[in-house]
């Protein structure tokens, strides 16, 4: 198995696995490991990340296309949305220079978040009005919705003179702004990506001081930084 993604309702799981082709399918199986049922057969491509829409019909995943030569790398990842009632899918964009890894649908469905390796940002796709977005950001990995929707959450590196280090940056889908997560007046952290309460009020976040031990320790917070509160202490464990 390559990695997975639990259906909303936690009665199923969808999963990426190598196959006899030398690419990587997508898969389902119950949560008690019955009934595996294989719901893409991708042949020489690599299906990959597979993230479920809110409401449980759709699966995004990131798809390499195979090189057509045994052993040679598979090609530039790119999403396409797989309906799974039908297993009808496509490629979401038709642009060969828009790329696609580690979706992430909103809370309402209307938007899908990845990361774009081609021109290094997060691209944020309306899938109602066919706009999208592109936030800067070379680290490599898709966002985190807040559970209400009206903010994705990502880390980009903040590059001074004497050290470098991972921010962890808002951006607001009501207004189109993007605005560091914790003040602009925080003091520099190392931070790791994000993950929210149910109820989108607190935070857990990795968190190492510029000058201190190379390991992040947990942390628990409001969403604007404020009320911290240290989870994890141990200096040789990367939280």
């Amino acid at each position: 198995v390559f990695d997975f993604a639990v259906a909303p309702d936690g009665e199923s799981l969808a999963y990426s696995q190598h196959d006899d082709q030398g690419g990587i399918s997508l898969w389902s199986v119950k949560r008690d490991g019955g009934s595996p049922k294989l719901l893409l057969d991708c042949g020489a491509d690599w299906c990959v990340n597979p993230a479920f829409s809110p409401d449980g019909l759709k699966l995004a995943y990131a798809r390499r296309l195979s090189g057509g030569v045994e052993r040679s790398p598979p090609g530039v990842p790119r999403v396409w949305p797989l309906d799974l009632d039908s297993l009808q899918t496509d490629r979401l964009y038709a642009d060969p220079n828009i790329g696609g890894s580690e979706p992430a649908w909103s809370p309402d469905g209307r938007y899908l978040a990845f990361f774009d390796g081609i021109n290094n940002g997060l691209r944020l796709a309306n899938l109602q009005t066919h706009q999208d977005s592109l936030l800067p950001s070379e680290m490599g990995m898709t966002a985190r919705w807040s559970p209400d929707g009206l903010s994705l959450y990502f880390t980009n590196i903040v590059s001074l003179e004497a050290f470098a280090y991972e921010n962890v940056y808002r951006y607001a889908i009501p207004t189109r702004q993007t605005s560091p997560a914790f003040g602009p007046d925080a003091q520099p952290m190392d931070y790791s990506p994000v993950a929210f309460s149910a109820d989108g009020q607190w935070l857990v976040v990795g968190i190492r001081e510029i000058t201190g031990s190379p390991a992040r320790q947990m942390w628990l917070m409001h969403t604007d930084g404020s009320q911290r509160s240290q989870i994890t202490q141990d200096a040789l464990v990367n939280a």
